[in-house]
């Protein structure tokens, strides 16, 4: 019977963090919605120096590849939120440190001339396809070990709740379509190679977060 008090925390606590994962569905005044996205490709730098069969190199290079093409083409097709951009893993630090411009590609590997962000800005999100490094706001019940698309801030840190830092189940029907998810779809088990269908949601979802596209001279590589 003395358990019974603790139990009785542990219920209330499981309900509270449900309940706040569960509120407050759009912005306030002061949570800014981003300029672009920069989506990172992968280009396995640090898997590659801990791959010692050169087979496997080879395989692992093409594996990414494929896997890069599919994500730039979900993003390119589906997303029309705001404008998107590329860099590459191996550059992620320097983004991070706020130097932009040098590393901003399109989806066919070219610089981009005039983005919207200049270095230093403040105002993009950093996305990822990946596992969800959780932080202290991350809900009990959260699928941390299922790669997703994840949204980080300017300086590489997982947006804070309620802010739009994964796009979240698929509750539309075209988000459900078979057809429509294949086509995007890439995995390769050998290399742990994935990538899934998620531009649509997430472009949905900083629609309903942010509203409409807030800033002027809305430009895209497409």
């Amino acid at each position: 019977m003395k358990c019974a008090p603790i139990f009785l925390l542990l219920i209330v606590h499981a309900f509270a963090s449900s309940a706040q994962w569960s509120r407050r569905k759009t912005a306030l005044p002061s949570e800014k919605a981003p300029k672009a996205v920069l989506v990172e490709l992968f280009t396995g730098y640090k898997r590659m120096d801990r791959t010692q069969d050169s087979l496997t190199k080879p395989e692992l290079q093409d594996a990414l590849r494929k896997a890069n093409q599919k994500m730039m083409m979900d993003f390119e097709d589906n997303f029309k939120y705001c404008p998107v951009y590329y860099f590459y893993d191996s550059n992620i630090v320097a983004l991070q440190n706020g130097q932009v411009l040098e590393f901003l590609m399109d989806d066919k590997g070219q610089k981009i001339e005039n983005p919207v962000v200049q270095d230093g800005d403040t105002s993009i999100f950093l996305l990822y396809y990946g596992i969800l490094v959780p932080d202290e706001s991350t809900p009990f019940d959260a699928h941390v070990s299922k790669k997703m698309l994840v949204a980080l801030d300017y300086k590489g840190d997982l947006l804070p709740y309620p802010l739009p830092r994964t796009p979240g189940p698929a509750t539309y029907k075209n988000f459900k379509s078979k057809k429509f998810n294949v086509f995007y779809k890439y995995s390769n088990t050998r290399t742990d190679t994935h990538y899934r269908a998620c531009a649509k949601r997430y472009s949905h979802l900083l629609q309903d977060f942010y509203g409409r596209y807030p800033y002027k001279n809305k430009t895209t590589t497409r």
